[in-house]
């Protein structure tokens, strides 16, 4: 009876430190020759409240961080806005991320993500879409796709036209995955 009290002490206490809400940090380096000030501020505004609405807190800041700069969520995400020259992926691929790697890294392709529309609301909108999708590829830690909503490998016609009117959502278990990632993230700091 009393190690199954121990062990429940241990489960909560395992929870509650999971549950700590923290605020994970995005840091946005431009590394294109054209401005793209407004436009990246307002897809920054858009993904913060993407995250939001699935209970996480997103804080978007300008340039690289410092190096130690890892905090209760763990390091950094910096999403790297340039151009696709050079990148030897897929030609469709709008972004990457490697969270088995380079993890905290997005290379966002600007140049793929403005031949998609030449309207500036819908240029945001899906400009805010490719960053909180691979920011969800980061915090999950696990290189996968659903089958619909934020986490979609290839988003189709119809999902580029939902984007003009609402975001799209993640879905349940990416959510569970974000959140799983989380536990990891600040886990790995807690026992650093």
């Amino acid at each position: 009876m009393q190690t199954h009290k121990l062990l429940g002490i241990a489960m909560l206490a395992a929870l509650s430190a999971t549950a700590k809400p923290c605020t994970v940090d995005v840091y946005v380096v431009s590394v294109v020759s054209r401005p793209v000030g407004t436009l990246v501020y307002s897809a920054r505004s858009q993904v913060t409240a993407m995250f939001r609405e699935i209970g996480i807190n997103v804080r978007m800041r300008d340039g690289n961080p410092q190096p130690d700069a890892a905090g209760p969520c763990g390091a950094p995400i910096v999403v790297r806005i340039e151009d696709s020259t050079g990148y030897d992926g897929p030609s469709e691929a709008l972004a990457y991320a490697m969270p088995y790697h380079a993890g905290t890294v997005i290379h966002l392709f600007l140049d793929r993500v403005a031949r998609k529309s030449n309207q500036p609301a819908f240029l945001m909108a899906l400009l805010a879409h490719v960053m909180a999708h691979e920011i969800g590829h980061v915090l999950q830690q696990i290189a996968r796709h659903s089958d619909e909503g934020m986490m979609k490998a290839n988003w189709s016609g119809k999902d580029y036209q939902a984007m003009e009117r609402k975001t799209l959502p993640f879905t349940p278990i990416d959510v569970e995955f974000i959140r799983d990632g989380l536990a990891k993230r600040f886990t790995h700091v807690a026992g650093e």
